[in-house]
């Protein structure tokens, strides 16, 4: 064998070897994202089974509204799901109030966003998925899986994104396709929008959450800004109402 020939197979091995790494290395990578896909998707699955476990949604939610629309008191609840105190309200608070004061036909409770006055893009972003969820009746599990998301969504910018909301519309089963059309139609967008609007201008928010007390008139009656425990909040519809 000439040197020539024996330097050209040296060559061929040389590539062959690091053909073989190449393909080692994407393998190792292959395997790491499905892991990572594997992990979220057990990850959404158990924010679904929490969002599934509120056994009130299908008696009590009436698009982004809780409870029976003649209700004497409404309590608007102004949001921002990257807001820390929105968090803690829904993680002590919400359900409670709910019990406490929506079954027994006291309060009609509707969740609204102030968009991106407080949290910025994102928290618009999330804000238009949950409206867009509306238009598939999935307003409250939706808004569920966005809080229970939220403490990620803190320290990683893809939470909340286009693709992350859409996991979520998958995971509660919705036409994917649909909520995607809706989403980049601006719909939610503009929706979330009103609410900010109306927020500031009519209410008067500057800070999240802060809850605003509807007589059976319409008129403001009452407001908290904070993450109240419930006892804040049957107080004063205990007030509102004469003490019923």
């Amino acid at each position: 064998m000439s040197a020539r020939e024996a330097l050209e197979r040296r060559r061929r091995a040389r590539r062959r070897q690091r053909l073989a790494l190449l393909g080692i290395i994407v393998g190792v990578v292959i395997v790491f994202l499905a892991g990572i896909i594997w992990w979220q998707s057990r990850a959404y699955s158990a924010q679904v089974t929490e969002a599934e476990s509120k056994d009130y949604y299908k008696t009590l939610a009436h698009g982004n509204a809780l409870g029976d629309p003649n209700a004497p008191i409404t309590i608007m609840e102004f949001s921002d799901f990257l807001c820390p105190h929105c968090q803690n309200f829904y993680n002590t608070t919400e359900e409670a109030l709910v019990r406490t004061l929506v079954e027994p036909g006291k309060v009609r409770f509707v969740y609204r966003s102030m968009g991106d006055a407080i949290g910025g893009p994102r928290s618009l972003a999330a804000a238009a998925g949950l409206y867009c969820a509306l238009e598939q009746d999935a307003f409250w599990p939706y808004h569920d899986l966005l809080f229970v998301a939220a403490p990620q969504a803190r320290g990683d910018s893809r939470i909340f994104g286009r693709s992350h909301l859409i996991a979520l519309a998958e995971q509660l089963g919705l036409d994917t396709q649909a909520f995607a059309e809706c989403l980049d139609s601006g719909r939610g967008e503009q929706r979330a929008l009103q609410d900010r609007d109306e927020g500031s201008q009519k209410y008067g928010v500057r800070a999240t959450p802060t809850f605003i007390f509807l007589n059976a008139q319409g008129e403001m009656v009452h407001r908290l800004e904070g993450a109240y425990p419930l006892d804040a909040f049957v107080q004063a519809v205990n007030q509102l109402l004469g003490g019923q």
